[in-house]
């Protein structure tokens, strides 16, 4: 049987700056916290523009592995509202997860942080976004603003 590789395009970059984790403590399902966008904005050559708002229910597991659970507003450059959901798994050894408050430390090699995305808009210039499955990974960083913040590469699969 023959396997085909994927094959994927980037649609853009986003950069984003949370709030500080709301911390609710530890649920039957695991460790509970929800964060707020604070700003963001995303360039790329399929979309860019401003991220509006959004929150992100993270769970982190016993193991420390966490699992965002993501949903953004979006407007892009030319007026399009769009919104953006996504799920994935961020693990690393606990060392290393420690140090995620000091992200100039990590380095790509030291963590696992992979994301799967939807889109959904009634913007017919965007509307090849809403029967994409798009696949990305994310980056923490130090913004130049000072604060940590989380840069996402997002690819549609072709």
């Amino acid at each position: 049987m023959a396997t085909k590789q994927l094959d994927a395009e980037l649609i853009s970059s986003f950069i984003m700056e949370p709030t500080p984790l709301l911390e609710f403590g530890k649920t039957p399902k695991g460790k509970r916290g929800v964060g707020f966008v604070k700003s963001g904005h995303f360039d790329g050559p399929l979309m860019k523009g401003e991220v509006l708002g959004g929150a992100d229910h993270l769970l982190v597991h016993s193991d420390g592995s966490a699992v965002p659970d993501v949903r953004l507003a979006l407007r892009t450059h030319d007026g399009a509202l769009i919104q953006m959901e996504y799920k994935g798994v961020l693990r690393a050894p606990r060392e290393v997860m420690k140090r995620f408050g000091q992200p100039e430390t990590l380095k790509p090699e030291e963590y696992y942080f992979r994301v799967v995305c939807f889109f959904e808009t009634a913007d017919e210039r965007y509307g090849f976004l809403n029967s994409a499955v798009c696949v990305g990974y994310g980056i923490p960083m130090k913004l130049p603003s000072g604060g940590n913040g989380v840069r996402y590469d997002i690819y549609k699969l072709l």
